[in-house]
């Protein structure tokens, strides 16, 4: 039963977040996940390979990180302009405590 509990604080809240989609957001998550998993390592492998630095992993996580953050960043913003709409129904899925 303890398999089924989310594990981490994002997969914790998505479903509070994200109502309607849970499942594909979820999906989608594990995907990006498992294909940085395989890609990233053989990336790092090329990297020092062509630069022969130890550190241009880094590097490459570096603009990632800062790519992922503008994304997020104009997302965000264009979200605010568009305005928020109307609150979503409260999930109380999280509320029950058993005794």
């Amino acid at each position: 039963m303890a398999c089924h509990r989310p594990s981490s604080g994002a997969q914790r809240w998505r479903p509070l977040v994200i109502l309607d989609a849970n499942g594909p957001v979820g999906g989608l998550v594990g995907m990006i996940g498992g294909l940085g998993g395989f890609i990233l390592p053989i990336a790092f492998g090329a990297l020092n390979d062509l630069t022969g630095l130890w550190s241009s992993c880094f590097m490459l996580l570096f603009i990632l990180v800062t790519a992922a953050l503008a994304w997020m960043h104009l997302a965000i913003r264009e979200t605010e302009r568009q305005g928020a709409g109307p609150a979503p129904a409260p999930n109380h899925a999280y509320d029950y405590v058993a005794p």
